[in-house]
């Protein structure tokens, strides 16, 4: 447990600021009594220096909030409700290169997934094009 806690320091100091949207940490404890979160990248994964961002509190939430709207969209689109776990491994093999999905394949998912859940999308990756 005082090893995460080491990480997510050495996270918070290598950061410094949101690395969304550049909130300080005196603002983060201003606004929300706490201090900047340590985000991992990849849910479920090892807290670890390059498997982390920082994130203020608004940032931190909106990013697991959009997290659910592309999992609920990626449902509809595969017409299967997905658990988290689910989800998860789904995630992991989009975004992890060994697990040999191609870069057309994860690129179209996601934009499916993100069209559907109404979020901005990249139109450089649309459909894996890009």
């Amino acid at each position: 447990m005082k090893e995460i806690e080491e990480i997510k320091n050495s996270v918070r100091n290598r950061d410094v600021v949101c690395t969304k949207c550049g909130m300080t940490n005196e603002e983060n404890i201003k606004r929300t009594k706490k201090r900047l979160h340590v985000h991992r990248i990849r849910p479920g994964s090892k807290y670890g220096l390059e498997e982390c961002v920082t994130l203020c509190a608004y940032c931190h939430y909106e990013e697991h909030k959009v997290r659910v709207k592309v999992q609920d969209a990626l449902s509809k689109i595969l017409h299967v409700r997905l658990s988290a776990s689910q989800f998860e491994e789904i995630e992991r093999a989009a975004t992890d290169r060994d697990e040999g999905m191609s870069e057309w394949v994860r690129n179209t998912l996601l934009y499916c997934a993100k069209e559907e859940a109404g979020l901005k999308t990249d139109d450089s990756s649309a459909r894996g094009t890009g």
